[in-house]
C-alpha cells in the first residue's frame, strides 16, 4: 500500500487524460527502466509517447521521471532528421544506450527505420568511417514528448500513450503541492524511495503467482504480459488498454 502511495504522490498533480489508463502507462514506464532485466532477451518492449496540448504541461518532466529515478542519468536528444536517422539509432545500439529521450518531437513521428529498430532486439550495420560491421543487442527503450505532432500508424502499434491537458489560459499560474525538479530527480534518498516501491511491486507480482496481463500487446507480447501484469497486480489497471487521444 505504501508504495503504491508513493506512486499516486508523485504523479498525482499532472493533468492526465484519461487519468487510470495514463498513470497506468506511467508505471509501466517506471517499471520497463527497473524491472528490464526479468523479460528474456528475445522480448521487444514499447516506446512510451508523451504528448500535450501546450509545452508548460510537464511532459519532459513527467518523461524523465520514469528514467532517471532508476538510471541516475540521462540520455536526451532531439530527434534526428530522416537522413540522419539510421546513423543515429546505429550509433544507440552500438553504445548500448539502455534507455533514450527524444524530446519535443516536430511533425511526424514515424517511418521504416525508427519502427524497425522499435521491434527489433539485435541491430546490424556498418558505422560510417571504421572498419568492419556490428551486430549487436538492441537493448534501448525509447521515449518520445511533443506538442500536438502526428504519429504513424505503425509507430502507434508499437508505442504507449500519455496524454496531458492543461485548462488554463496561462498555465504560468497553476500552482502545486511538490514541484518536480531535475535536482529532485536525481536526489538520492528520492530514487531509493522510488526504487524501493518498484522493487516492492514486483516483489508483490512474483508472490501472487506472476499473473500475466489481461491485453497482450501484438507488437511487444512477452514485455505486456510481465510488465503490464505487474501494473494490473498492484491496482494501477490496464496500461495497454486503447487510448482516447483527443488531438
Amino acid at each position: 500500500d505504501r508504495a503504491k502511495e508513493i506512486i499516486w504522490e508523485l504523479y498525482s498533480q499532472f493533468p492526465f487524460v484519461g487519468h487510470e489508463r495514463c498513470l497506468a502507462v506511467q508505471l509501466a514506464a517506471l517499471l520497463t527502466v527497473f524491472a528490464v532485466g526479468i523479460l528474456p532477451t528475445t522480448a521487444t518492449r514499447p516506446g512510451f509517447i508523451y504528448i500535450a496540448n501546450d509545452s508548460d504541461a510537464g511532459k519532459t518532466m513527467l518523461a524523465k521521471s520514469a528514467i532517471t529515478p532508476v538510471t541516475g542519468e540521462i540520455s536526451e536528444r532531439a530527434f534526428p532528421r530522416a537522413e540522419e536517422t539510421r546513423k543515429a539509432l546505429d550509433q544507440l545500439a552500438v553504445d548500448g544506450v539502455p534507455v533514450v529521450l527524444f524530446d519535443n518531437v516536430k511533425g511526424k513521428l514515424g517511418g521504416e527505420e525508427i519502427e524497425a529498430f522499435m521491434t527489433s532486439t539485435r541491430r546490424s550495420g556498418r558505422i560510417i568511417g571504421e572498419g568492419g560491421g556490428f551486430n549487436v543487442p538492441n537493448v534501448t527503450t525509447c521515449f518520445f514528448t511533443g506538442n500536438d505532432f502526428e504519429v504513424t500508424r505503425d509507430m502507434c502499434q508499437r508505442c504507449l500513450f500519455v496524454e496531458l491537458f492543461i485548462a488554463e489560459i496561462d498555465s504560468s499560474q497553476r500552482s502545486f503541492k511538490r514541484i518536480i525538479t531535475e535536482e529532485l530527480l536525481a536526489d538520492v534518498s528520492f530514487r531509493n524511495e522510488i526504487c524501493s516501491a518498484l522493487w516492492t511491486m514486483v516483489k508483490y507480482w512474483d508472490g501472487q503467482g506472476r499473473p500475466r496481463a489481461r491485453t497482450i500487446m501484438p507488437k511487444c507480447p512477452q514485455w505486456s504480459a510481465v510488465i503490464g501484469g505487474i501494473v494490473e497486480a498492484v491496482g494501477f489497471g490496464d496500461c495497454c488498454a486503447k487510448p482516447e487521444i483527443a488531438s
